[in-house]
């Protein structure tokens, strides 16, 4: 092909020929936009900072349903005794599943050998 594709000049694949392949590696990579950072990986992204904010968020939500979780484990006698490693496993999951508890589940574990 000259140069030509579907008769039209200068549109195409046909037109990027050798003298232009030769140029395009010749003059190495394209410059940069002028509103973009030299250093993509060290750019500040919205993205971040959006997930930061959500990040933030999620651990304030954890947090609170822990003390929450705590908070009814202790008015369902889970934190009373705290001897054996059966009552504190206990504790741990009324606090985890407290919900659980609010519809009357017994979490009071069991273990035997522990």
């Amino acid at each position: 092909m000259n140069g030509k594709f579907d008769g039209v000049e200068e549109i195409g694949p046909a037109t990027v020929g050798v003298d232009t392949a030769n140029r395009l590696v010749w003059r190495g990579p394209p410059e940069p936009h002028p509103a973009s950072p030299t250093h993509a990986k060290h750019a500040p992204r919205r993205r971040v900072a959006i997930n930061d904010e959500q990040g933030r968020m999620r651990r304030l939500y954890i947090v609170a349903y822990l003390v929450f979780g705590a908070v009814v484990a202790s008015q369902h006698d889970y934190y009373g005794q705290l001897a054996t490693v059966s009552q504190v496993v206990s504790a741990l999951a009324a606090t985890a599943f407290w919900p659980l508890l609010l519809l009357g589940a017994n979490l009071h574990l069991s273990l035997g050998a522990l």
